[in-house]
């Protein structure tokens, strides 16, 4: 008899091996009863997953008692059926700090999918390393829209969302405060780049761009992997016209030192180094967007610093992007 016992992560396989008695007349053969038992020890990662619920949210991989132990939802199976996918959401009002204990877990205002309209509120969330060799904790705003001022400033007459780390050591190794429309874009913390791209093309965005409105006090870089083989990386005003793809300053395009004393996009094409005005141009006075592209050797990076005061009617940027091969 093949008896097949599925249990958590652990197959067991129980083969039982029926004695057999058989009589002639001239000899008795007894074969004992034996007991064979194998253990088959299955183990699988616990990589990111899709639940089975509404919007497949992402999920991660685990036995179905560490899901439960865990405060997380199975959603569905992973693992070739034994794992569950599962779902960490944290919910409800804001009352002192939670703490962020899961990977892929989801945070929602109360009474998601409806805006929480509370005034004066502070949500707290701290988030513990979940193993000693965690270097960056990445925010992905899947759904996110919050009040902004219409000068650009986050925290004052608006709301805001602000990161910060007892790892990093200098001001600008935080994510910047954002606020307004950021559904789709992404921050990451701490040190390094804040918005991190794989693709070998595709486009990015200024906090707030599907808003309207450029951000002050942004200091950041959106940094590109690099493909095997790929030397150099282009930029281009996308093709859309509403909100205006490219206006960090009144235009039209401005010199290079005059950049240097208002919002700016750095770009290292070797001919200038920043960007401002009202087209990505090279050209002093221009009002026509042409495509730059790095110099050989130079960073996959864009980088953006806005200024402080008002930056009221200036929309910021949407660029496409795309890597070039190597001569």
């Amino acid at each position: 008899m093949v008896v097949w016992t599925r249990l958590a992560l652990i197959l067991i396989l129980c083969v039982i091996q029926d004695g057999v008695m058989s009589r002639n007349t001239t000899k008795t053969n007894f074969r004992q009863k034996r007991l064979f038992s194998i253990f088959n020890i299955v183990t699988f990662k616990n990589d990111p997953c899709t639940t089975t619920g509404a919007g497949n949210l992402g999920g991660t991989c685990l036995d179905s008692t560490s899901c439960s132990s865990r405060g997380g939802t199975a959603s569905g199976n992973c693992a070739a059926g034994f794992g569950v996918c599962c779902l960490f959401v944290v919910n409800g009002a804001c009352s002192g700090d939670q703490t962020i204990t899961q990977n892929c877990t989801y945070i929602r205002n109360d009474g998601y999918p409806a805006a929480d309209t509370t005034a004066d509120e502070t949500c707290n969330y701290k988030f513990n390393r979940i193993c000693e060799n965690l270097c960056q904790i990445r925010l992905d705003f899947e759904t996110l829209k919050t009040e902004v001022d219409a000068t650009g400033a986050c925290g004052t007459a608006a709301d805001a969302v602000a990161v910060t780390s007892p790892f990093s050591s200098t001001a600008n190794g935080f994510p910047p405060t954002v606020c307004g429309t950021l559904t789709g874009q992404h921050s990451k913390a701490p040190e390094g780049c804040t918005q991190y791209f794989t693709g070998e093309s595709g486009s990015f965005q200024s906090y707030n761009f599907a808003g309207g409105q450029l951000l002050t006090k942004q200091n950041y870089n959106n940094c590109f992997r690099q493909v095997e083989g790929y030397c150099r990386l282009q930029i281009r005003e996308s093709s859309v016209t509403t909100p205006d793809p490219f206006a960090l300053s009144a235009p039209p395009t401005m010199a290079e030192t005059t950049c240097q004393e208002l919002s700016t996009l750095s770009f290292p094409s070797g001919i200038h180094s920043g960007y401002c005005g009202g087209a990505l141009n090279t050209v002093d006075g221009s009002t026509d967007p042409v495509a730059q592209t790095s110099v050989p050797g130079s960073p996959f990076q864009v980088g953006l610093r806005t200024l402080e005061t008002t930056l009221a009617d200036l929309t910021g940027f949407s660029l496409d992007y795309k890597q070039i091969p190597c001569d």
